[in-house]
């Protein structure tokens, strides 16, 4: 996940509403929690973006992601609730509430903060907000505690957020155009950039019209496709109870959508652009069924990749231990540079070395820079040491080169 840093200041229009506060002493202090001038996680919540009212806004805390964050906006006074449902047990939640005053960049201090909502361990913070920017961030109350909840919220009032309820009209799937070159680079575009957010939602198809525009419009999709195949109703049966499950990653340039329904072999991705157009789908079952819809005309049709699915990764997740991994490093010819470089630096080399006809030895050096290193694959970038070949940016994950971009464009590779 992409994080953020957001320096707290204190300032006197952001004042705490102390009786929101509980007295914790009997089961001792809260860790990690809030302090002025305190350097902790609070800086790099994962993100979820907008909080959706009406929905449950679902998150896991784990080692690695122990702050939530979700924004929402009110645009004129309004009254909300926002409370966490727990899905583990005796997971004890802290949820605090920031306002970003209109003049200020940052979140600076909480305005309000809960954690036993009437004595019980989830947590509750309601009341009348005036128009502004806010911010919703849920933590544990101990740092070594884990599991699921969401977080639940209602508004009242003029200011709420978006139409709840507003529906994007049913739509078909677009024409399918079939592979071609020209699909690659509009996917790429979507794949490499950084991950802005990530949300996980469960709704019944009543409910799909309290999602966000997208997700709607994705729904709407993987329902148009059932009913090709086989008839969604048939298959699911269609009394508005079906639940759905569905998780949006958010990039910088488009989003991936997965939906399922909670069976062995309904899942499906669904590639968007920024524009909100659907690019392609991998529909994963015994039978996989790839869909693309973003050949030009003029454009030969090929056979599909067969890395399709595997490239369908966040490669901007942050490793494990939550830090970016940078570095450079200078591999001299390509068989000596497989002994003391990572896996996806050496196949990088390799397929740079073939694309352009090198031969072990036939140049001094050939570097790579900015080598990110993920929790789902890697994004290396390889170079000639002596500026005479071109740049070339490679995707790696399921241990094999899934794309490149380059002097020649964008391509899939899929090569170990």
């Amino acid at each position: 996940m992409k994080t953020f840093w957001f320096p707290f200041l204190l300032s006197t229009s952001a004042l705490i509403a102390c009786g929101d506060v509980e007295n914790s002493s009997a089961k001792g202090e809260e860790e990690s929690a809030l302090i002025d001038g305190k350097e902790d996680s609070f800086f790099r919540p994962t993100q979820h973006g907008d909080l959706s009212f009406g929905l449950e806004n679902r998150a896991t805390v784990t080692a690695d992601e122990v702050f939530h964050a979700w924004e929402f906006t009110l645009t004129d006074a309004s009254s909300i609730e926002l409370k966490t449902v727990l899905g583990t047990r005796n997971l004890d939640t802290v949820m605090y509430l920031y306002r970003r005053d209109s003049s200020e960049e940052t979140w600076g201090r909480y305005i309000k903060k809960n954690d036993d909502h009437q004595g019980e361990i989830w947590s509750q913070i309601d009341g009348e907000f005036e128009a502004g920017q806010y911010r919703v961030i849920v933590k544990p109350f101990k740092t070594k505690m884990t599991g699921s909840f969401h977080v639940a919220a209602t508004c009242e009032g003029a200011g709420c957020p978006g139409a709840v309820g507003a529906c994007e009209p049913d739509a078909g799937l677009p024409a399918e155009t079939g592979y071609g070159a020209s699909c690659a680079a509009p996917i790429f575009e979507v794949l490499s950039t950084e991950v802005q957010s990530s949300n996980q939602f469960s709704v019944s198809l009543t409910e799909k019209c309290n999602l966000p525009s997208l997700a709607q419009n994705a729904v709407n999709h993987y329902i148009a496709y059932w009913d090709e195949v086989a008839g969604f109703e048939e298959l699911f049966g269609y009394d508005g109870e079906i639940q759905l499950n569905i998780e949006t990653t958010t990039f910088e340039k488009g989003q991936l959508i997965w939906i399922d329904t909670g069976g062995d072999e309904d899942g499906m991705n669904l590639v968007y652009d920024a524009q909100g157009m659907l690019l392609a789908l991998h529909q994963s079952n015994q039978s996989p069924d790839d869909r693309f819809f973003c050949k030009e005309n003029q454009d030969e049709e090929l056979e599909i990749p067969t890395c399709f699915s595997e490239s369908l990764h966040t490669f901007k997740e942050v490793s494990e231990d939550g830090e970016f991994l940078q570095g450079v490093t200078s591999v001299e010819s390509v068989n000596q540079g497989e002994g003391f470089v990572p896996e996806y630096v050496a196949l990088a080399v390799k397929a740079y070395a073939r694309q352009h006809g090198l031969i072990d030895g036939s140049i001094k050096f050939i570097s790579t820079i900015n080598t990110g290193e993920y929790s789902t694959g890697a994004d290396v970038e390889v170079w000639d040491f002596e500026g005479v070949l071109p740049h070339e940016r490679f995707l790696y994950a399921d241990e094999r080169i899934l794309m490149q971009s380059g002097e020649a464009g964008v391509q899939y590779v899929c090569e170990r």
